[in-house]
């Protein structure tokens, strides 16, 4: 139930994807126009990124969930009835805060109720939902751009795209009425009782002494520490810190998302000139990265964490030099859609599921709230100058350079940099319970007493 906060993430941002050919038509958009429409979601998730710690902190990881699907129901309803651009943007930053919110808190939540051998492939399954989201918000597109528009015609179809969110909203609402609680929150809040119960159901009652055990001496010895975002840059958290805001933000800045956001229209450019084509081979795009995510899972806990960040950053840097080269000599047909799908896919065996997962394991329980609000702040924050200048970006190549091969060739530098950031920062958590990891990035180095 957790991971319905991340198929909202998925199906909101991938909805614009398909609606975004007729958006563009019905209200005549510009390059920076489309941008601004397509980064929006975005710029309210770095709201709702701001704020998700602290609702989390005083009302739970459950309620803050809640919450999100509130904003993400309101959002739902009111970009399906726009009059102007205005209204559209207004209510896609409103939605954009409750995924902000729902994104703070799902990943922190099934790290926190995950037994440590489960973990890795856990939190791959809120990247598998998410990606999920993002299928089945583009089999809708299509559905009703292809399918129905005799019945729908182009300047109202997207609409229907828009309001079909209202649907896993009301399941996201109705099934966290059984969930329970985080135990690790409980346990800060001093709930142990409450905190034992969740922890027997997941592991038995034996070993959920234990890890109790283990939760409160890490709580006791975090207390020193107050808790506050400032602690974030004191010894030991401060390369936490800078490890989760690393990946967050190479998350986007290796171009995974806005090869994914705008495939249709790069799809157009790229010989496929029918929107049902272009959303057509989106379609396959998605089910690709539904398959790609299902060997993350598999392999997450087997090969770790960081083989799977080189390898796959790795892969896609060689793809995006391939792809800048296929826009300069004008290659297109299926030998681009095979080097395209590949660069984007990989992103779904690497930095797309684990940055989430690094970022919910790196800080110890105290501050893990503030960490994740800090860190996925950030990611929005990168996520919406990705998604938001891309489109400006690609224009300025093409008007350069007559194709829009300079913006692959920056996301494979930036590529080649997060590589050796990995290899040389990034430490290895698999089969770590979480205060072993918080204990490890902790201690003190030799030499400071």
């Amino acid at each position: 139930m957790a991971t319905v906060g991340a198929f909202l993430f998925g199906f909101d941002s991938l909805i614009f994807s398909g609606a975004a050919i007729f958006l563009k038509e019905t209200f005549e958009l510009d390059a920076n126009q489309m941008g601004f429409a397509g980064g929006s979601v975005i710029l309210g998730s770095v709201l709702g990124a701001a704020i998700g710690g602290v609702l989390s902190d005083r009302w739970g990881r459950k309620r803050a969930l809640g919450w999100a699907g509130i904003l993400c129901a309101v959002s739902a309803i009111g970009t399906a009835l726009p009059q102007n651009m205005f209204q559209f943007n207004f209510f896609r930053i409103v939605g954009g805060a409750g995924i902000g919110v729902a994104m703070v808190n799902a990943p922190m939540y099934i790290a926190e109720v995950s037994p440590a051998r489960l973990r890795g492939p856990l939190l791959a399954l809120n990247q598998f939902v998410m990606v999920s989201g993002a299928l089945i918000a583009v089999l809708i597109c299509y559905l009703i751009a292809v399918k129905l528009k005799e019945q729908l015609p182009a300047t109202e179809n997207w609409r229907w795209m828009f309001a079909s969110e209202l649907l896993p909203i009301v399941f996201l609402m109705i099934g966290l009425a059984f969930v329970p609680e985080s135990p690790r929150w409980l346990a800060t809040k001093g709930r142990n009782d409450d905190a034992r119960d969740v922890l027997a159901k997941i592991n038995g009652l034996e070993r959920a002494e234990g890890e109790l055990h283990a939760v409160h001496e890490s709580i006791e010895r975090e207390k020193g520490m107050g808790g506050g975002f400032a602690e974030l840059l004191g010894p030991g958290l401060r390369i936490a810190l800078v490890i989760a805001i690393g990946l967050a933000v190479l998350q986007h800045l290796s171009g995974g998302a806005a090869l994914t956001l705008y495939a249709p229209l790069i799809f157009q450019k790229a010989g496929y000139p029918d929107p049902g084509q272009a959303i057509g081979r989106s379609v396959l795009l998605n089910v690709c990265h539904l398959f790609c995510v299902v060997i993350a899972i598999l392999f997450v806990e087997r090969w770790g964490r960081k083989p799977l960040l080189i390898t796959g950053l790795t892969i896609k840097a060689l793809g995006h030099f391939t792809l800048a080269w296929c826009f300069e000599n004008n290659i297109s047909g299926m030998g681009f859609l095979v080097i395209y799908f590949v660069t984007t896919c990989v992103s779904n065996i690497s930095i797309a599921p684990i940055a989430w997962l690094v970022m919910a394991e790196i800080f110890p329980n105290r501050v893990r709230a503030k960490g994740m609000t800090l860190t996925t702040f950030v990611l929005f924050g990168a996520s919406y100058a990705n998604l938001h200048l891309f489109p400006v970006v690609s224009a300025y190549f093409e008007d350069l350079r007559g194709s829009p091969s300079g913006v692959f060739v920056l996301f494979g530098l930036l590529c080649v940099a997060g590589v050796v950031f990995i290899a040389l920062i990034v430490p290895e958590t698999k089969g770590k319970t979480l205060e072993q990891i918080a204990e490890k990035m902790l201690k003190k180095p030799k030499g400071n007493g």
